[in-house]
């Protein structure tokens, strides 16, 4: 009997403001299109995961910008400049409106999968910007996760030598960020201490989003099809 449940996550693929604040937007409004706003194609990314291993996606379309919902309540970048300015009542109706709902729909999938004896692997998915700061990042894949729990870490492993075997892309660790600091499966992993969560987090480099604002199908098939085989690696996946 399959012991362990896979979930998706896209917690910054959308760039939507609702209607009530987009006047905090004004004469930003291309900010919104860049990868300040949003993780350029990584919906396309999340969605062939989840299509092609029946697995469960939770996404949100509303952008970073109005808040994070990959951030914790007290981190300085939960509300942007366009955001922060705003009263303590007016961030906690966008809290209740955007932040907790999101959080909340997978905090209840993931409890009643552990609470019927289940194990989770939460692939949360993100792209970065090719250039940061004038500096121009150099992987193409990023497998992100805390070094230290080792089963996070061999599950990375085992999917850069899958990639490495069929492709040329350059993949790293911990890159283009750190994968223990603050984020969503930093929170689950404290949550649920107990080997019954496990979080890694996958980061695609822009680069390859096409016109159409996409990852192409190749990119995506052959991201899903190495995933898959990396967790059949594992009994106790």
């Amino acid at each position: 009997m399959k012991t362990t449940t896979l979930l998706f996550t896209s917690e910054h693929g959308g760039n939507q403001i609702p209607e009530k604040y987009k006047h905090l937007f004004k004469g930003h409004e291309n900010v919104l299109k860049t990868h300040r706003g949003y993780d350029l194609g990584i919906w396309s990314m999340a969605e062939a995961f989840s299509n092609g291993l029946q697995a469960r996606l939770f996404k949100i379309n509303i952008s970073r910008l109005l808040v994070d919902v990959n951030r914790s309540l007290w981190r300085r970048t939960l509300f942007s400049e366009m955001t922060k300015p705003l009263s303590k009542s007016e961030k906690k109706n966008i809290l209740d409106s955007y932040y907790y709902p999101h959080r909340e729909k997978i905090s209840t999938f993931l409890n009643d999968q552990i609470s019927s004896g289940q194990k989770v692997l939460h692939i949360a998915t993100h792209s970065f910007t090719p250039v940061m700061n004038g500096v121009e990042r150099n992987a193409d894949i990023g497998f992100l996760y805390n070094p230290e729990r080792s089963n996070e870490k061999l599950i990375s492993k085992e999917w850069k030598k899958t990639l490495n075997m069929c492709s040329d892309l350059r993949v790293r660790f911990n890159y283009p960020y750190r994968g223990k600091p603050d984020g969503l499966t930093a929170h689950f992993r404290k949550k649920y201490s107990n080997g019954s969560y496990l979080g890694v987090e996958l980061e695609v480099n822009q680069k390859f989003v096409n016109e159409e604002g996409r990852f192409p199908d190749d990119l995506c098939k052959m991201l899903v099809s190495t995933f898959t085989t990396t967790i059949s690696h594992f009994n106790w996946l």
